[in-house]
């Protein structure tokens, strides 16, 4: 993930290996301490009101970690706009997942209610 460049005359400059964290906080760097190289690193926190994705794609972190939240659908949305830009699609991407907000670790969402569902017309005919 590094890379070196030459100076001119000859030696070598190490560049920390960059990292993008969205919505993350710094309390993450303990989980992804023992997952990453060992290194010189240099994070950037971005926050997702603040526009990471334009951040993402002018900086070219070598690694973006996105903290997604079942219910933010923000994070999703920023998930597949990396993934299809052809300037950001070969960044490293590593997914943490939260727990539902406002709901205990491990209980379940439970099964929607009918009026949770999209009407929809019934199809006139199949193909």
């Amino acid at each position: 993930m590094a890379e070196s460049t030459s100076q001119p005359d000859g030696t070598r400059l190490h560049r920390p290996k960059r990292v993008a964290v969205v919505n993350g906080s710094v309390a993450l760097l303990e989980w992804l301490e023992p997952i990453l190289e060992p290194g010189d690193y240099d994070v950037q926190f971005l926050d997702a009101a603040e526009s990471p994705y334009a951040q993402i794609r002018v900086d070219q972190p070598d690694l973006v970690v996105l903290t997604l939240a079942v219910e933010d659908l923000d994070s999703f949305r920023l998930l597949s706009m990396l993934k299809i830009d052809q300037d950001t699609s070969r960044i490293p991407i590593l997914t943490y997942s939260t727990a539902h907000e406002g709901r205990p670790q491990g209980q379940m969402l439970g099964e929607p209610s009918d009026d949770q569902y999209p009407a929809s017309k019934p199809a006139r005919s199949f193909n």
